[in-house]
């Protein structure tokens, strides 16, 4: 068993953009075919500019905020309760168009 608390896991930044801030909850290799579950926060403006992951599929929870995401450069809007599933090779990326933090729990899932 395990048992986390968000207010005390670290703060690191994402790969695609580190000013982009999250709380990984369960990291790479804790859990067999996962590859994380983390929890992030875009300010306003930020991007996580696009990119791909060839061996995993990315779950997209919106928590609170507004923002867009582009898969294969198709545009999708973002607000609480959307949940986005990007496949593996797709391309995509995402931004905070609102006026508030964008928070989202992202899982990665090994392919």
């Amino acid at each position: 068993m395990k048992y986390k608390s968000l207010t005390l896991i670290p703060v690191t930044g994402v790969s695609h953009n580190p000013e982009i801030r999250k709380r990984v909850l369960i990291a790479n290799g804790e859990i067999p075919h996962m590859t994380q579950l983390a929890r992030i926060i875009l300010k306003l403006g930020q991007i996580a500019a696009i990119h791909r992951h060839s061996d995993m599929y990315e779950i997209f929870n919106i928590e609170s905020g507004k923002g867009k995401m582009l898969v294969n450069k198709k545009e999708y809007q973002l607000a609480s309760g959307i949940c986005v599933i990007v496949e593996p090779d797709e391309d995509h990326e995402v931004q905070n168009t609102g006026q508030e933090d964008l928070t989202i729990t992202i899982t990665g899932i090994k392919v």
